[in-house]
């Protein structure tokens, strides 16, 4: 067995649980997050081969089946002491504009709904505070070593755990261990394209993608990565308030014809859904997780933002659900409606191809 050791932070507060939903560092996150990328490293830009994904992890992280039990290869070992931010201590985030609303949102409000409640408030009792450390070790076996330092290494540059993670919030820091300095700052620079050489091992095609309904690959077009980031700021509260500035700007692209109840599919639905106000008919209480992601970095000159797109088809159970007016065409719809979100990205951010 291997038997490596990291020393892990968080950049942005994180809203991660225990059952009573108060802050608490807690393994399994953890564990479901190296899954995440273990499919991501295993699937190396390829089409997925799902049964053969399945299998391999099963064997390795351990699975409960009709074929059979089997423990998992790979242990993990975490303090659980409990998050120390009690929740009078939220300050929240400045207010935003959203052309939808008449009132500014919170841009906590907008990027953290649930944990975050209407007035920049927390549900829950505790929340584990930005810049919260512990140390993290993990166990495998040495043959799985290769694979394991490449998923560290997305885990470094993707991960986030907790509630609204995809939004930038928990934001994962490896403080040792990981990618190194050095390596950031290249990643980071724009016009240093040998710095990301490595990720695109990791990249797909993102129209190619859309044969797929899970994250698989980081998207990639003519012009390289789909990934970008947000100028350096001093304060993590910064980037996070651009970021809710750029997903109000390509969500709201996409416009709805009326409120309430919808009996076709809209286009910004297939962004993520459920959308507030905005339930389509077919879909009920069905829940489709966002592609884009948003993760928040320290760096010697502050904070920076990063925007990663990871493409895929709408999940199959919602397409199966869908009226047979909104079924034709639906792979060109996709297409063009990516492509809008992947126009504003490049007008907002800097493009890291």
């Amino acid at each position: 067995m291997k038997q490596p050791a990291y020393k892990l932070s968080f950049t942005t507060p994180a809203f991660l649980g225990n059952a009573e939903q108060n802050g608490q560092w807690r393994t399994p996150p953890f564990k479901a997050l190296l899954r995440q990328w273990w499919r991501v490293a295993e699937t190396a830009g390829q089409r997925p081969v799902t049964a053969d994904i399945r299998r391999r992890e099963g064997e390795l992280f351990g699975q409960a089946a009709d074929e059979g039990t089997t423990a998992s290869r790979v242990k993990l070992r975490l303090d659980w002491r409990g998050g120390t931010a009690p929740k009078a201590r939220w300050k929240g985030l400045a207010p935003i504009s959203h052309p939808e609303v008449t009132h500014k949102p919170g841009a906590d409000l907008y990027l953290g709904y649930g944990p975050v409640d209407v007035g920049g408030t927390l549900k829950r009792e505790t929340y584990i505070p930005a810049g919260e450390s512990r140390k993290l070790s993990l166990g495998f076996p040495a043959a799985e070593a290769p694979r394991f330092e490449e998923v560290i290494r997305l885990v470094h540059l993707f991960g986030a755990l907790g509630s609204r993670c995809r939004n930038g919030w928990g934001s994962l820091h490896f403080e040792q261990g990981g990618l190194s300095a050095e390596e950031l700052t290249a990643l980071f620079d724009p016009a240093n394209r040998a710095g990301r050489d490595w990720l695109r091992r990791f990249s797909r095609g993102w129209k190619d993608a859309l044969d797929t309904d899970w994250c698989h690959a980081l998207g990639k077009d003519d012009a390289g990565l789909l990934l970008w980031r947000t100028e350096a700021m001093q304060k993590w509260e910064d980037v996070l308030m651009t970021l809710a500035e750029v997903k109000i700007a390509f969500r709201t692209q996409f416009h709805f014809k009326g409120g309430g109840r919808h009996s076709t599919l809209c286009d910004r639905q297939l962004l993520s859904y459920p959308v507030t106000n905005h339930p389509l008919d077919a879909w009920g209480d069905a829940r489709s997780a966002n592609q884009v992601l948003f993760k928040v970095f320290p760096t010697s000159g502050g904070y920076v933002g990063l925007v990663a797109h990871l493409p895929h088809s709408l999940p199959e159970p919602l397409v199966r659900r869908l009226s047979s007016a909104d079924r034709p065409g639906l792979n060109a719809r996709e297409q063009q409606v990516w492509s809008g979100v992947h126009a504003v990205l490049n007008d907002k951010l800097t493009r890291l191809p």
